[in-house]
């Protein structure tokens, strides 16, 4: 029992010193950031990024109804400008915390959407996705883009690189952690992504 209650306590103290940052930080007088689940959960992550408690990773769900099975070219560009306002507020608050370099934003979805309209003017689910890497990257855009023409069985467009590989990359070229330790695909990271 001795090592699992030297554990504990050195958890539990632990997560009453991250309880202590949490509750001593606060929002500025004028927030820059948008009033949504997403600007909100972006500027607590800018906040315990530069709170020096070794916070590695922070995941910030969006909270929109991407499910635009009607009315999509409707309801995306809401969505769209919610994600363009926050995170372009959040790169402004890492700039101006001197954590550019330091912070890596890696979006991630579990569907894609239909490449054509559905009977309701919306998108159905999907096989193929997009995922956005931002910040020290090199920019550009890996992988092949899918053909709009040659689709699978259920007229889906083919995705045409994993989400393993995305995954593979992320984790050798930024935690620096080999990806068969995480990954048991086999998948081969990108080269040249992170600068």
């Amino acid at each position: 029992f001795g090592d699992l209650d030297a554990r504990l306590r050195a958890t539990t103290a632990q997560s009453l010193a991250f309880a202590e940052v949490l509750a001593a930080l606060t929002a500025d007088e004028e927030d820059p950031y948008p009033y949504s689940d997403l600007g909100r959960g972006l500027r607590l992550a800018a906040q315990l990024f530069s709170a020096g408690q070794g916070v590695r990773i922070v995941h910030v769900p969006m909270h929109q109804d991407f499910d635009t099975h009607d009315d999509h070219n409707g309801r995306y560009p809401g969505i769209m400008q919610d994600l363009d306002e926050s995170l372009s507020v959040f790169l402004d608050d890492l700039a101006a915390r001197g954590l550019s370099d330091r912070v890596l934003v890696m979006t991630t979805s579990e569907f894609g959407r239909t490449a054509r309209d559905n009977d309701s003017g919306g998108l159905d689910h999907g096989t193929a996705s997009n995922a956005l890497l931002i910040g020290p990257v090199v920019p550009g855009r890996y992988g092949e883009a899918p053909s709009l023409t040659d689709r699978d069985d259920n007229d889906n467009l083919k995705a045409t690189m994993g989400f393993d590989t995305y995954y593979a990359t992320v984790a050798e070229g930024w935690f620096g952690v080999p990806a068969s330790d995480v990954l048991d695909t086999g998948a081969t990271p990108l080269e040249g992504v992170f600068s």
